[in-house]
């Protein structure tokens, strides 16, 4: 799975970047770090299947964003 990421910044600023937590089933917690030239993410898809075996189940893949840019952020 790919999660893209758009923002408010100028497309020359490449200074913003951003540390990504993301929780699969609240079991699982993954440190990832992007920049305004790459701002996508990719979850595995074996990960995603590990913690939600269930199918018929809802799995929750929990996002938490933190900015490391100096300015205001809009995603």
């Amino acid at each position: 799975m790919k999660v893209n990421f758009g923002t408010n910044h100028p497309t020359n600023n490449n200074n913003a970047s951003y540390d990504i937590i993301y929780l699969i089933n609240d079991s699982f917690g993954t440190r990832v770090k992007i920049y305004l030239n790459d701002s996508f993410i990719t979850i595995e898809s074996k990960k995603v299947k590990k913690y939600c075996r269930d199918e018929k189940e809802v799995c929750m893949i929990k996002l938490i964003l933190y900015s490391l840019y100096y300015k205001e952020s809009v995603f």
